[in-house]
């Protein structure tokens, strides 16, 4: 018999000590030992829920654990007469929150500071927004990411950068990559590095973006029509004019932070990487803007307008690729003339690569008799080649290219 009145006679009192006597149930109290195991366990339990769970759903689960360990003690005392001590380890419960909370917070806070100093030059404002509100998002130790790499340069631009002194130089770039830059976290990319007038960035890491090709050749488009409004501007102040070639390529890429214990920095290598810095440099060949990949025009080709350029081999690799000069949007469309312009040299490139060799060069030069065009030039020519020069009948039409 166990009283929970508050007034309870002596004669009762006696009368439930001779019970307890022979019933022989005496009330026992939890060892020292016990006690002190019970509070290590509770505090450690409650102190990982709270590390683990969202703050929500740690109170939320130290409140059930608090109310069923005091259900407990109560059901302990009143049906196996033990007394389990209820006060001090709720106490401890309440202490291992508190500090387990104050603990996360200062670890997020140091997070997001570590955070905002990599990536707060970066990216723009809304997807730093939305990586410190979800730090989980980065895996900085490294990790597969499937984006698009970018790639931009100047062209000439040694030559360019001899003609002006250093302070003209350095304000003359610093409004170009102003600008460009802007653009770029415009449309959430990441801003990996300058490596003096080029632009290397990525779209698709560090966040996830199932558009990443698409974010990547609006960007590339805007960036060719605001150096329009860049140079007239510039030629008003008789300024240099910058001229810009662009290179894009989607694929599988490691991203994460990679340099020494010290110092390092978030970037991406890889294949994919080094063929849209390639494809950079093949504007050149061609007399373009900016060049894209096969895989970038696959993710893309409902969204923009382009035209494949020709079928190469980098230097170093096996596998061709097939090339696409970027155009314009899909929903800006294109005039007749360079529909034509089009429209010959796929002709064009279809001869070239089944070595009809003056059927290939008749369609080139119906497209310079329209207009003056790079890719167009560089087919004529080496047609031309090709016809003094044939090549073997097992030629799969695969340009090696033979620099970098």
């Amino acid at each position: 018999v166990v009283p929970f009145q508050g007034d309870f006679p002596g004669v009762e009192i006696h009368a439930n000590l001779i019970y307890s006597i022979l019933k022989q149930e005496f009330l026992s109290r939890q060892s020292e030992v016990a006690s002190n195991l019970t509070l290590a366990i509770t505090g450690a339990l409650i102190g990982v829920i709270a590390i683990l769970l969202s703050p929500w759903l740690s109170i939320l689960c130290s409140l059930v654990c608090g109310a069923a360990y005091v259900w407990f003690t109560f059901w302990a005392f009143t049906n196996r007469l033990a007394w389990i001590p209820a006060v001090a380890p709720v106490q401890v419960m309440v202490i291992a929150l508190l500090l387990a909370m104050i603990y996360r917070y200062l670890n997020e806070e140091r997070e997001k500071k570590l955070i905002f100093g990599m990536f707060g030059n970066y990216l723009s404002d809304n997807l730093m927004r939305e990586i410190l509100r979800n730090p989980n998002m980065l895996k900085l130790g490294g990790e597969h990411k499937y984006a698009t790499a970018f790639f931009s340069d100047i062209k000439n631009f040694t030559t360019i950068s001899e003609k002006l002194g250093p302070a003209a130089l350095i304000q003359h770039l610093n409004e170009y990559l102003s600008a460009m830059t802007e653009i770029v976290l415009k449309y959430g990319g990441y801003l990996d590095k300058y490596e003096g007038d080029a632009i290397v960035a990525a779209f698709g890491a560090p966040v996830d973006q199932p558009d990443h090709a698409e974010r990547a050749c609006f960007a590339a488009l805007d960036m060719q029509e605001e150096l329009v409004s860049l140079r007239k501007k510039w030629e008003r102040e008789r300024r240099p004019l910058f001229e810009v070639r662009i290179g894009l390529n989607s694929g599988a890429m490691i991203a994460g932070n990679i340099g020494g214990k010290d110092r390092f920095d978030y970037t991406m290598i890889g294949d994919s990487v080094n063929l849209a810095s390639r494809l950079e440099g093949v504007n050149k060949m061609y007399g373009t803007n900016i060049i894209i990949s096969e895989e970038t025009h696959e993710l893309v080709k409902n969204k923009v307008i382009a035209r494949e350029l020709d079928f190469i081999r980098v230097k170093g690799k096996t596998k061709p690729v097939k090339i696409y000069e970027l155009i314009t949007r899909r929903d800006q469309g294109i005039g007749q003339e360079a529909a034509a312009i089009y429209t010959h040299y796929a002709r064009g490139l279809e001869f070239y690569r089944q070595q009809q060799w003056e059927k290939a060069i008749a369609e080139f030069r119906r497209v310079l008799s329209l207009k003056k065009d790079g890719p167009a030039l560089e087919m004529l020519r080496r047609c031309e080649v090709f016809l003094q020069v044939p090549r073997p009948k097992s030629w799969d039409g695969v340009f090696e290219l033979q620099g970098k």
